[in-house]
């Protein structure tokens, strides 16, 4: 055997060690319950995950489930689930001080239930507030429905967020007709911030075989006033939709067809 080749098997070698031993060294589901604790404190929600696993080469922790609670004054059901979740570290303060530093989140195809209440109310509108806010968005909280929650942070920051192949479904409280489901929707956020402007782009496909696209800045986020946080966007030409809906949220206003029009809270209608 060549001495080249001799090298590279060697280097492969301790390559392949270094991986088990990062991975025997480093038990990732010891941080599953400090990773719990601060995205629950930062989102306002219960946040659950599966078991966790070390990818050294994408320098990340995989959770086999995600799970985020909704607003219990819209439902009891989970707001998103998913089966992957990736969570992207810095490797060096993991491995020498078992320091977790969070850099990024990526979704893989997540369900999200989106509901609108009688009051124009979003079960959105509530991420991220102060657990001392508990008010019912939706105006019919009961008695008993307020859990005490870990501590809010100050602050949640990541380089960035993916959601990928997700499916949203949209419904209305209480229900008045069958659900829109958009499938294939994907999120990306940049520079992702509770207490600062970050751009936003969002994709779908709309129930009516369309495509529609909204690109903008979001934030910063109000922790006591979900519904007061800054959205400005531009929405994007739908392709091939015939009636389809979009669904709308507040902002200053909107491109479409090259005109600009206001929006609120709300849903819209394209046609084409």
């Amino acid at each position: 055997m060549k001495r080249w080749a001799k090298v590279l098997l060697v280097i492969a070698g301790l390559f392949v060690l270094a991986i088990v031993s990062i991975r025997l060294f480093v038990h990732a589901n010891t941080f599953r319950p400090a990773i719990e604790k601060e995205l629950s404190a930062a989102l306002g929600r219960n946040v659950k995950l599966g078991d966790l696993r070390l990818a050294v080469l994408s320098g990340s922790l995989v959770a086999e489930d995600l799970i985020i609670s909704d607003d219990p004054n819209f439902s009891a059901k989970p707001f998103l689930t998913a089966k992957e979740f990736r969570i992207g570290v810095s490797m060096k303060p993991l491995i020498l001080a078992h320091e977790l530093h969070l850099r990024s989140f990526q979704i893989e195809s997540p369900q999200i239930n989106i509901i609108r209440a009688s009051n124009g109310a979003w079960n959105f509108s509530s991420i991220g507030r102060l657990a001392s806010s508990k008010a019912g968005a939706a105006g019919d909280a009961t008695a008993g429905t307020s859990k005490e929650a870990a501590p809010a942070l100050a602050d949640l920051s990541v380089s960035d967020v993916l959601v990928e192949d997700a499916r949203v479904v949209l419904a209305s409280l209480p229900a008045q007709e069958p659900p829109s489901v958009y499938e294939h929707v994907r999120m990306t956020a940049h520079d992702f911030s509770l207490t600062s402007k970050f751009p936003l782009e969002v994709s779908a496909n709309l129930p009516a075989d369309g495509l529609v696209g909204v690109t903008g800045q979001f934030g910063p986020i109000n922790r006591r006033h979900g519904k007061k946080s800054s959205r400005r966007a531009n929405l994007g030409e739908t392709s091939g939709s015939r009636g389809g809906r979009i669904s709308g949220f507040e902002c200053g206003s909107v491109t479409r067809g090259g005109r600009r029009h206001a929006c609120g809270v709300g849903r819209g209608e394209t046609h084409r």
